[in-house]
Parts: structure tokens; sequence; C-alpha cells
């Protein structure tokens, strides 16, 4: 092979890299998300993968947030990609959410969010336990700081 064409073939390869580089779009986010965690582990019956929590904050004078988690299945092959399979709303009231975590406690996990209810004054503040269970089933327990 030439030199010409290895450098034909050289520069052809890297204006395909440098066009898919450029033709891959951003995500849009919506403004209102604030925290994305992932972590954790999930199974039912044949399926597993792990957790992730999405927290949305909004609001003017009193701010609220939402978490919602999301159950990711594991690839079950090379050519397959992980995808979401159930998501849910936490029942967490009109409380300010933060600093999501995934938390293994006797074998089990669970999420953690730090909270602080701005309807009140002095803010009350607490910690939101949510416990999740197959995938779509979520059960939020507020426990008071």
């Amino acid at each position: 092979m030439s030199i010409s064409r290895i450098a034909a073939s050289f520069f052809t390869t890297s204006l395909a890299l440098v066009a898919s580089a450029v033709a891959q779009e951003p995500v849009a986010i919506p403004a209102e998300v604030e925290t994305v965690v992932s972590g954790g582990a999930w199974k039912s019956g044949a399926l597993n993968g792990t957790l992730r929590v999405i927290v949305r904050t909004g609001g003017f004078e009193h701010i609220i947030s939402y978490a919602q988690v999301d159950w990711i299945v594991e690839p079950q092959s090379s050519n397959d990609s992980g995808r979401v399979v159930a998501s849910k709303v936490a029942e967490t009231g009109s409380w300010r959410l933060d600093r999501p975590r995934f938390v293994k406690a006797k074998g089990a996990w669970h999420l953690e969010l730090d909270a602080v209810e701005t309807h009140f004054n002095p803010p009350i503040r607490g910690k939101w336990v949510v416990r999740d269970g197959p995938p779509g089933q979520v059960a939020a327990v507020l426990v008071k700081k």
C-alpha cells in the first residue's frame, strides 16, 4: 500500500471520528433536576440491576422536592444496554430534599434524603428513608432529627 493511500485512509478515518463526535447532541436535562444519584442494587425474579434517584426541586417562597426512584435492569448481553424497567415518585409531602444517598443496612438497600419543611418558621428538619421493593414499589417514612 502506498503512502498516499495510507494517508488518505487515515484522513478519512479521522474525519469520520470527528463527525461522529460532533453529531452527538447533549442531553436536555430540565432545570428543576437538582440531583441524580445511582447506586444500590435490586433483584426481582430473573431481573436485577441498580437503583437511581432523580431529585427535582422547585418553588418560589416554599421550595418543594420530588424524589423519583428508577429501577435500571442490568444489560443481558454485550449487545444490550441497561434500561429503566420501572419508576416511582416517593410520597414525601412538601419537603425540600437534599443529599440523596443509597445505604445498605441489614442486607437491604434503601434511600436516605435529608429534608427541610420550609412551611414552618423555624423550618423543621428531618430525614426521609425510602425503602424500595420490587420494581415500581416504594415506601417512604419520615424520621425526624
